[in-house]
């Protein structure tokens, strides 16, 4: 039994079940062997490509973005660039190359910080990129731009259930050797509002994720920048095409 897995169990052992988004947290960030805190998913020898380990022209498009921010700011002797759930770093070096090469006046006032639970090997320094061994951010004070690639996405998620007409939480408890799920109420007044602005009109049967961090984290990324940009590349749909009955296994 793998780490996270025996952590996992002995929490749902101690407190009960625990919503789907708690159980998702664990498995994917717990100290104790989560998958992205002990392994390095992305790439050719990963579980899964991105568009930054696709090929170094991503970096240099962004930095074209990055320059315009510059200018629109009144360019400012520092622009300072926040990149959370950095992983390897490939896009934030490829960035600090492309700056380098293409706009030489803006590399100059770029300071490049990625971001995450650890940090890379010293191979992967270069200069005028800095890393940091924390997904927390600063709690104000940024002049520039705050980037992230499929980082929301890989947020929490609520699972949800449409049962008699009300989209009720799934939670995780256990049953013998394996996990099982239950139907309860919505763990957080987030989820509540979602979950009762959703459910109304899907059938029963209907399951469906939510995702209140998203919001949240948003708002945190917003209350870090003194002046400047938020971008987020990532994945996503409207409501309509979310929670359309095709889509009814999440």
């Amino acid at each position: 039994m793998l780490p996270v897995e025996r952590h996992i169990r002995d929490i749902i052992q101690a407190d009960g079940p625990i919503p789907f988004h708690r159980f998702m947290e664990l498995a994917l960030y717990a100290p104790h062997g989560g998958y992205y805190r002990s392994s390095s998913p992305v790439g050719a020898a990963g579980d899964y490509f991105t568009s930054p380990t696709a090929h170094p022209l991503f970096g240099t498009l962004l930095v074209a973005q990055l320059a315009q921010m510059w200018e629109l700011l009144g360019y400012p002797a520092t622009f300072t660039v926040l990149e959370p759930g950095a992983g390897s770093g490939v896009m934030a070096r490829d960035i600090v190359e492309a700056a380098r090469a293409d706009h030489p006046d803006f590399a100059v006032a770029l300071r490049y910080v990625a971001m995450d639970y650890t940090v890379p090997d010293a191979s992967a320094a270069v200069e005028g990129l800095e890393f940091i061994a924390s997904p927390e951010l600063p709690a104000g004070g940024v002049v520039g731009c705050i980037i992230t690639n499929e980082l929301l996405d890989a947020l929490p998620v609520h699972r949800f259930q449409v049962k008699d007409g009300t989209a009720r939480e799934v939670y995780v408890g256990l049953d013998g050797d394996g996990f099982t799920e239950e139907l309860g109420k919505p763990s957080t007044e987030a989820a509540a509002r979602l979950l009762a602005a959703i459910g109304p009109g899907l059938p029963d049967g209907y399951r469906g994720e939510v995702c209140p961090a998203a919001a949240d984290w948003v708002a945190e990324a917003v209350g870090a920048l003194e002046r400047g940009f938020l971008l987020t590349i990532d994945y996503g749909g409207t409501s309509a095409e979310l929670y359309a009955p095709e889509r009814q296994g999440g």
